[in-house]
């Protein structure tokens, strides 16, 4: 489906959702690097603008959601995925049933060391890389990172229809960009023919 539509389903089934009365506590969405980069989506004739940039115009209607790229080390996110469930300090919901059904059904890959087997349309599978992605992405953050920054100074201009330029403006900010400023414009004398000879206008 078209980002916009498939940013619309995230929030509608994960963000907008209350648990026990208040809104979850969700403040990051991780995307493959790949979803970053230029795109051109047909269906919704958005030119240029990235499936994560399309993400984001949706997913900022609410202001606390970070649209960030995930870590893309596999083999250093499902060492960190072993580690942390042999140690008690993972726990998973009763309601994650795909990824309590992925976890001991995933294989090691035989032709790449570290690595879990790749299984193409397996549902298991997608729910094991988004652990991966949101688990390890999550840890190896030092610091409060400038997207979840930037979607705190969004807050005001949710709902805006300008709200793609609202974020760019906000961008070069954070990201210490200076500003585009208009060059003035310039006014060049031009020649004019009057009678066969050469004018210049004063």
């Amino acid at each position: 489906m078209p980002a916009y539509d498939f940013g619309k389903l995230v929030f509608e089934r994960f963000i907008k959702p209350k648990f026990q009365g208040n809104d979850r506590s969700i403040e990051r969405c991780y995307l493959d690097p790949a979803n970053f980069g230029p795109n051109y989506d047909i269906r919704v004739g958005l030119g240029g603008l990235s499936i994560a940039d399309q993400m984001k115009d949706v997913l900022y209607a609410h202001p606390k959601i970070a649209v960030m790229e995930g870590a893309r080390d596999r083999a250093g996110g499902w060492q960190l995925l072993h580690v942390k469930l042999a140690r008690g300090e993972w726990l998973i919901s009763k309601s994650c049933e795909k990824l309590i059904a992925a976890i001991p059904s995933r294989q090691f890959d035989p032709k790449k060391e570290a690595d879990v087997l790749k299984v193409k349309g397996d549902p298991l599978d997608d729910a094991m890389d988004a652990a991966r992605y949101g688990l390890y992405s999550w840890e190896t953050s030092a610091e409060k990172p400038q997207e979840l920054v930037i979607a705190e100074k969004m807050k005001p201009y949710v709902g805006d229809p300008y709200s793609l330029m609202q974020y760019q403006r906000i961008k070069d900010e954070v990201e210490g960009v200076q500003p585009r400023h208009v060059r003035p414009a310039r006014f060049v004398r031009s020649a004019i023919w009057r009678d066969g000879r050469r004018w210049w206008p004063t």
